[in-house]
């Protein structure tokens, strides 16, 4: 007996399921289990330190190709629900992972990303900084920087890590139904493609 349609699509979605279940854990569970250790709290801005030419971060920009990007790293004072404790700032999960204060999303040639990274301080650092009216971007010879900020601002924290985010809506629920939708679906059709094979 010739296959039948839902045998033909099911036999193509199984590996695709797969595929996305995996991903979906990396990409969105990982994050999100992370994220719900940060605990709400106010942060304040202590100092601040950019990488140096020729040694910045790169971001994948297709197959085979890579991009640099300025790299700052913010620390700051928390206080909250997860303790009292300085630590790095960072702008979310994926920031953390490359060490900075932000990643950008997009990954566009050099001078651009400078514009990213610099759209983002002066949006989201220079702002809650006590001088941010005469405050200067730093240039990428500079070195530390000290600040002397008395302006708290809202951040979750983790004391384990040292660590602080400014956007934390991570969550166990979207985590979970990031791997439970497309694990449930891949379920469905593997069980289905066992059962027509056995009764052939």
């Amino acid at each position: 007996m010739g296959a039948t349609c839902i045998d033909r699509v099911c036999g193509m979605i199984l590996p695709t399921i797969g595929l996305t279940v995996i991903l979906c854990g990396v990409f969105v569970t990982m994050p999100n289990t992370h994220g719900i250790k940060f605990k709400d709290g106010v942060c304040r801005v202590t100092s601040g330190e950019q990488t140096r030419l020729g040694d910045f971060p790169t971001c994948s920009c297709g197959k085979s190709c890579s991009r640099e990007y300025p790299c700052l790293y913010i620390t700051a004072d928390y206080v909250g629900e997860a303790g009292n404790f300085s630590g790095a700032l960072y702008h979310n999960y994926w920031a953390k992972q490359a060490d900075c204060v932000y990643r950008t999303d997009e990954c566009d040639s050099f001078d651009e990303n400078v514009g990213h990274v610099y759209d983002y301080f002066k949006e989201n650092i220079a702002i809650h900084l006590s001088d941010n009216e005469s405050y200067k971007y730093p240039t990428w010879t500079s070195g530390p920087i000290e600040y002397t900020s008395s302006v708290w601002f809202n951040c979750s924290g983790y004391m384990k890590d040292f660590a602080m985010y400014q956007e934390n809506n991570y969550s166990l629920a979207k985590g979970l139904a990031a791997v439970l939708v497309p694990g449930v679906i891949f379920i469905i059709c593997a069980l289905y493609l066992i059962c027509r094979w056995c009764v052939r």
